[in-house]
């Protein structure tokens, strides 16, 4: 699963070569892993996640969306 959020944020660029990142870059990013609280329908969501970097030169960029017949529930 932390790939697929890792894959995510190098898919948001686009095509351009302005919007690319490197593997250090990424990994200078997610060094204090992701730590967040969320309120939702009135309970607490905490995230205390480590994110994993593989130890690679580069990987390839997977694009992650919904189907076109389902919309995402922000509720």
């Amino acid at each position: 699963m932390m790939i697929a959020i890792l894959l995510v944020l190098i898919a948001v660029g686009s095509a351009s070569a302005a919007n690319r990142v490197t593997i250090n870059n990424i990994r200078e990013e997610v060094r204090g892993g992701w730590r967040q609280t969320y309120e939702a329908h009135g309970r607490k969501i905490v995230v205390d996640v480590e994110i994993d970097i593989p130890d690679v030169s580069i990987i390839p960029v997977v694009r992650v969306g919904f189907p076109p017949q389902l919309t995402p529930n922000n509720d």
